[in-house]
């Protein structure tokens, strides 16, 4: 049976009483980063998830030195726009420290994300911290799964950093080998092109869900 704790590093917390989560199945196995897409402060962001009709939650927010907690993580929170994805991971919403462009968090949100993500990693048995393109890795993003931006510009070029500084944190080195998905194909993606969840909607050219960058991808 799964055993799951929450973040000491908390110092806000809200607990959504309403219906706004599931009961989590199964291992936490990774991290989801949002962007707000706005600036607020996390005793604000989790007033507006406490009242909102909005069919939307969220296990953390972060804002400079401030980590608030909305649902526990014992629960599956309605963040990504698939409920496969936030069974699996913690999900977190970052604040912006201006809104527009490239969206970017201030620094001291980026070291407390950090420091978040490094905790929620140690707590849970995950040994690396790691970004493959994949619905499989233990760092997914919402535009994978949805036609969304997020987590916006400012933290997908940051994606590699923020491994980097958790994997530090938590012990990981180059020898932990990443465990890729099985009966794959690697393909290099060059340029930044559309992405689809099916070949249907690929070869009309219609229902993109979000932008590939360029990388090396697990199919």
């Amino acid at each position: 049976m799964t055993t799951y704790t929450n973040s000491p590093l908390v110092t806000h917390t809200k607990l959504l009483t309403n219906d706004h989560y599931n009961n989590r199945i199964g291992a936490i196995e990774g991290i989801t980063i949002h962007h707000n897409a706005g600036v607020a402060s996390v005793p604000n962001l989790l007033n507006y998830a406490y009242n909102t009709d909005r069919q939307m939650s969220f296990n953390y927010c972060v804002n400079d030195d401030d980590i608030g907690l909305s649902v526990e993580e014992k629960y599956r929170a309605w963040t990504s726009s698939n409920a496969a994805n936030d069974q699996r991971c913690v999900t977190i919403e970052v604040c912006n420290s201006s809104t527009g462009g490239d969206w970017p968090i201030s620094d001291k949100s980026m070291a407390t994300l950090i420091k978040l993500c490094a905790d929620i990693c140690k707590r849970n048995g995950i040994k690396k911290l790691y970004y493959d393109g994949t619905t499989k890795g233990t760092l997914t993003r919402h535009e994978m799964f949805s036609s969304t931006n997020c987590p916006g510009p400012y933290i997908k070029a940051h994606t590699d950093y923020i491994c980097s500084e958790v994997n530090k944190l938590i012990g990981a080195n180059d020898d932990i080998e990443v465990e890729k998905p099985t009966n794959t194909k690697t393909y290099e993606v060059v340029t930044t092109v559309k992405g689809y969840y099916t070949s249907a909607d690929a070869l009309a050219g219609k229902n993109a869900v979000r932008n590939v960058e360029p990388g090396t991808y697990y199919i």
